[in-house]
C-alpha cells in the first residue's frame, strides 16, 4: 500500500501514534509518506522537524508548488481539491489528513476520492 500523512493538525498532533504507524507500515513493506499542503521551500525544514520527532525516512514527500497555490488559492476547497488531485496523480491509496477541519474541503475530497481518507481529529 501507498499511504500517505498529513504534517499539521496529523504528524505533528498525534506525533507518538503516527511514529509507531510510520515505523509498522515500512517494516511491513508498505510506502509511507508526507503529503502536505506546505510550500515546497518548506521541505528541508518539514524533513528535518519529521526526523526531530523521530519518525523514519519518508518514502516520498508532496508539498504545493507556487503554481499550485496560485491556482488554487481564490478555488473553495482547496486543499480538498489539490490534495484529491495528489492523491490520484501519485496512486496514494489512503491519506491521513484533518484536511483542516474543514467540511468544504472534506466533501470535495471524499467525493473526489472515496475510501480513501482517515480523517483525523484533534484539538487545534
Amino acid at each position: 500500500m501507498k499511504i500517505a500523512i498529513d504534517l499539521d493538525g496529523t504528524a505533528w498532533f498525534h506525533r507518538e501514534f503516527f511514529k509507531d504507524f510510520v515505523n509498522a507500515m515500512q517494516f511491513f513493506g508498505h510506502e509511507i509518506g508526507i503529503l502536505t499542503s506546505h510550500n515546497c521551500n518548506l521541505k528541508t525544514k518539514d524533513l528535518e522537524l519529521w526526523k526531530q520527532g523521530g519518525f523514519p525516512e519518508p518514502d516520498f514527500y508532496i508539498c504545493k508548488t507556487d503554481d499550485e497555490k496560485k491556482e488554487l488559492k481564490e478555488t473553495p476547497g482547496n486543499n480538498g481539491t489539490w490534495k484529491a488531485r495528489m492523491v490520484r496523480e501519485y496512486s496514494i491509496d489512503y491519506l491521513f489528513d484533518d484536511l483542516d477541519g474543514n467540511e468544504q474541503y472534506i466533501d470535495y475530497f471524499t467525493k473526489e476520492c472515496p475510501y480513501t481518507l482517515f480523517r483525523v481529529f484533534g484539538d487545534k
